[in-house]
Order: structure tokens, then C-alpha cells, then sequence
């Protein structure tokens, strides 16, 4: 609010917001997709706090006459994102883990898969929404593809620690765990034209590069 507030009083003429697709929360069909249209039931308080910014921002810019563009981001790694915080950025933390540990616990199964998309295309997509066809829209943000926790830790592990092989060892699943979910990017691919650029092998090596390790 303060945000739109500040917008208002100097005449922005829009306003890009960054949202998640934890808003979603639990996918609407098996295979795990999410699409723009699906119905919103957040689970975390990361996601509810999310949706209530996005409902604000559609609410009060159309008062104002101030276009809008909401993106959902998917899993987003890369260059900036903090290693050794424990709480978020599931390429981090392994990353912290394969570091310093020769058996890495996994809680859940290995099959799970996420949507991982890296920091370079996600700037892209945040340039290509100052276009007008992003005016008044909401965008899914990712790859499109699944990453299983079983393939990153295999990647994590050749690319960081490629002379020691770890250990893995699988916990139980957290109560109401889920397979997976990843994003749908018709929308955003047909009408700003965005392509994610980095495969995930690629990215992995520029955070290591970033990382220096």
C-alpha cells in the first residue's frame, strides 16, 4: 500500500509485481502444472501474504488508472542467493549441504520435482513486462520443464563436489507433502515472447563460477 501510495503521489505510471507461485498452493491436477486461470488457495503465509499484495495491487491501481503486471515466480537460484540461509532456495541449500556434509538428508521422496528457473531469466521476464501487452495480466515465471530432487542432487553433487560422491539418505515426508509442481508458460512465451535461455547444467556452473568455489 505504501508502495502504490508512492506510485500515486509521483505519477508511476506501473507497477510490476513480484508474486510467487505458492499462491496456487496445492496444484489442480496430477501432472503438477499451474496455470494463470488456476484457482488460488494458498497454504504457507509466504503465499497468503502474497495473494493479499496482488489483490491490492489490482484493486488500488485500477483506481488510479495505474497499469499493472503481476509475476508468479517459480523456483528462482543463482547469483545473489544466499547459500547458507537454511529456510529458502531449495539450490542453495543443497548446494550449503554438498559443502559440508558427506551424507545429505532428504526429507521426502526423491522423486518430488520442482521448477527451477535462473535469475537471468527471471530479469528477463521482469524487462519484457514493461511491454504494453503485459498491462492488467498475471504471468506464471519459470522453465516449463520438472527438475527432480533426485537429478539436482546428482548435479549439484557432479558440478560442486564432482571428486566426492555423497551419500544420500531420505527422511520421511513432511505431512502433506506434494509430487511436485512446475509452471505452465503459454501465456507469457505467446504474448511478451519470453523463452527461459539457461538450462539448469548452465546455470549450476554460473553459480559456481559466482560462488568461487
Amino acid at each position: 500500500i505504501n508502495i502504490f501510495n508512492f506510485a500515486s503521489k509521483n505519477k508511476i505510471k506501473k507497477l510490476i509485481f513480484s508474486s510467487t507461485f505458492t499462491v496456487y498452493g496445492d496444484p489442480k491436477n496430477k501432472t503438477g502444472k499451474m496455470y494463470e486461470n488456476d484457482s488460488c488457495s494458498p497454504k504457507s503465509m509466504y503465499g497468503i501474504s502474497k495473494k493479499c499484495c496482488e489483490e491490492y495491487v489490482q484493486s488500488l491501481c485500477s483506481k488510479k488508472n495505474i497499469q499493472w503486471t503481476i509475476l508468479r515466480l517459480f523456483n528462482v537460484y543463482g547469483p545473489g542467493q544466499n547459500i547458507y540461509r537454511t529456510d529458502q532456495g531449495i539450490v542453495g541449500i543443497f548446494i550449503n549441504l554438498m559443502k559440508r556434509k558427506n551424507i545429505i538428508e532428504i526429507t521426502g521422496s526423491l522423486d518430488r520435482f520442482k521448477d527451477l528457473i535462473y535469475i537471468d531469466d527471471v530479469v528477463d521476464a521482469f524487462i519484457l513486462s514493461l511491454n504494453k501487452k503485459a498491462n492488467n495480466q498475471i504471468f506464471n515465471v519459470g522453465t516449463g520443464k520438472k527438475t527432480t530432487i533426485s537429478n539436482l542432487l546428482k548435479k549439484v553433487n557432479n558440478i560442486f563436489e564432482p571428486h566426492n560422491k555423497k551419500n544420500i539418505k531420505v527422511l520421511s515426508a513432511p505431512h502433506g507433502e506434494i509430487k511436485g509442481a512446475y509452471a505452465d508458460i503459454k501465456k507469457i512465451k505467446q504474448i511478451l515472447g519470453f523463452k527461459p535461455k539457461i538450462s539448469i547444467d548452465k546455470g549450476l556452473i554460473n553459480f559456481k563460477n559466482y560462488l568461487n568455489f
